[in-house]
């Protein structure tokens, strides 16, 4: 089924909850454009997901993809950018961003259990360790990072939400 209209479809959620895994079966559903950093900054940083110079690069890459998915929608294809949106702030970032742009997005927040987290943090490190994967491996310290800076959503801040895969 394929939107009326072309918008921009923004996925946030923690690191390793399932973004990427949402993104590439909502394309397919829809045939969007897909948007994300991680390959780009896996490719520039490997595992080395910390510190000053990442977090720079990393915010300019996403800048730069924001700007991308609205030249993109502005052609007629809707686009599924992937970003982290860990806090309030950046959330309304982004919502400000599109709507000063005058185009249709929604926020979809991955949500998941610290069960079911684990589970998928465990499997995306083993498949990583086994295949060489073009992805991040998720060390602990990047989990704790995640869970100090992580500000839940409230409801007026995501138009869709998914919990342990699952639509609400």
């Amino acid at each position: 089924m394929k939107p009326t209209a072309p918008k921009i479809i923004c996925i946030f959620g923690k690191i390793g909850a399932g973004k990427t895994t949402y993104a590439e079966k909502l394309i397919q559903n829809i045939g969007a454009v897909y948007l994300g950093a991680d390959e780009l900054m896996c490719a520039l940083y490997g595992s080395d997901s910390n510190g000053e110079a990442y977090d720079l690069a990393y915010n300019i890459i996403i800048e730069y993809l924001m700007c991308k998915a609205t030249e993109i929608a502005h052609v007629g294809a809707t686009v599924v950018l992937e970003r982290g949106l860990w806090t309030k702030q950046t959330r309304q970032i982004c919502r400000e961003f599109f709507e000063s742009k005058g185009f249709e997005y929604e926020l979809h927040f991955i949500d998941v259990s610290d069960e079911q987290w684990a589970k998928q943090i465990d499997k995306r490190n083993r498949e990583i360790s086994e295949n060489g994967e073009m992805s991040a491996f998720i060390e602990n310290s990047i989990l704790s990072q995640c869970r100090e800076e992580f500000e839940p959503p409230t409801e007026d801040e995501y138009d869709v939400r998914l919990l342990d895969g699952v639509r609400l």
